[in-house]
């Protein structure tokens, strides 16, 4: 029988008004986070739940993903030596409807969030021109993330996005029991780069498969390893 790894709550992450709670793993095991319920006392009027969080490959960021009624993505960068985590960046616009899922690609310079409007944004930073990417860090974020591109064909809520270990393809899944595959042609993405100016090439998406046969939502997908082979969960 397997031994379970315990899990241990290493900080309470307020934003705003909402709370995420991010999990350490013992030494052996990587980082993990998850949403955590609304505390109950909170005022409901500014509450927005939070409903999906990605790492960072580098494990430097955490962006949380929020719904209605304060649409946005919160990004959180940890300090190294104290382990203490900050708001780094807040991303507003892009989607209409709540965020339903975010992911980091291998690059921390580019986000994919899916949403209850059928649409997928991409999200990219762009460093200040007299700042490197690696100062804009240091300094708190001096550059801005901007939308740079919107993957329509759903027909319904996207519950889903995932990106394969290279960044050259994202897959989506849906309400409308679909999975849709696109590949990424975007320079910079490709090899999982987390240095450069931000802004190496345009972002260019194809769809190149649109997986049918589910009878019901589709609600999660994810890539192996070898990134030829994904899974889905219905």
């Amino acid at each position: 029988r397997k031994e379970r790894k315990r899990m241990t709550c290493e900080t309470a992450l307020p934003s705003y008004l909402e709370h995420i709670q991010v999990l350490k793993a013992p030494p052996s095991s990587s980082s993990t986070a998850t949403t955590s319920h609304i505390s109950p006392f909170l005022k409901k009027e500014s509450v927005s739940p939070a409903w999906s969080c990605t790492f960072s490959l580098n494990g430097k960021y955490l962006a949380v993903c929020f719904g209605e009624p304060n649409t946005r993505v919160v990004i959180y960068k940890t300090d190294d030596e104290k382990k203490n985590w900050s708001v780094w960046s807040v991303l507003e616009g892009g989607h209409n409807r709540t965020i339903r899922s975010i992911d980091f690609a291998p690059s921390a310079l580019l986000l994919a969030t899916g949403s209850f409007d059928g649409t997928v944004c991409i999200w990219e930073y762009f460093a200040n021109e007299n700042d490197d990417n690696e100062k804009d860090e240091k300094d708190g974020g001096g550059g801005e993330w901007e939308v740079t591109a919107q993957l329509e064909g759903h027909e319904s809520e996207v519950k889903n996005v995932a990106w394969n270990r290279t960044g050259s393809l994202l897959a989506s899944c849906g309400r409308d029991r679909t999975v849709w595959v696109w590949e990424c042609l975007m320079p910079s993405v490709i090899g999982g780069s987390t240095k450069g100016d931000g802004g190496g090439g345009d972002v260019e998406f194809e769809c190149v498969a649109v997986l049918q046969g589910h009878e019901g939502d589709v609600k999660d997908l994810a890539f192996t390893r070898s990134h030829g082979y994904w899974g889905e969960g219905a």
